[in-house]
């Protein structure tokens, strides 16, 4: 017995979404080249620049996070840079800051 599998029909808020990806993809592109990769920093680049969104909120790194994730399947050359990836360095920083302070406590 074949599975078949079958795509739901994008409503009108992910076309939406999907019409604003188109409209900022060649920016998103810009920025990643030019060595902005994280959603983070892409987020501050485009409210410091103040990029609009399309109802004219500012950016958060959840939306960019979306938009590149969505933008890749769309066939988007953007680069996903994973939150783990990109907190693993601070997460061995914090460790090392914590065992020189609880090596400390001991003495």
């Amino acid at each position: 017995m074949a599975v078949r599998i079958t795509t739901a029909p994008r409503g009108n808020r992910a076309k939406a979404f999907d019409r604003e990806i188109a409209a900022i993809a060649s920016e998103l592109i810009d920025r990643q080249r030019a060595g902005i990769v994280t959603s983070r920093d892409l987020a501050t680049s485009l409210n410091t620049d103040r990029v609009q969104k399309q109802n004219g909120s500012a950016w958060s790194y959840s939306v960019v996070d979306r938009m590149l994730r969505r933008g890749r399947t769309m066939g988007y050359p953007l680069v996903i840079r994973g939150r783990s990836q990109a907190t693993s360095e601070r997460r061995v920083h914090r460790r090392s800051k914590d065992e020189i302070a609880r090596g400390r406590r001991r003495q």
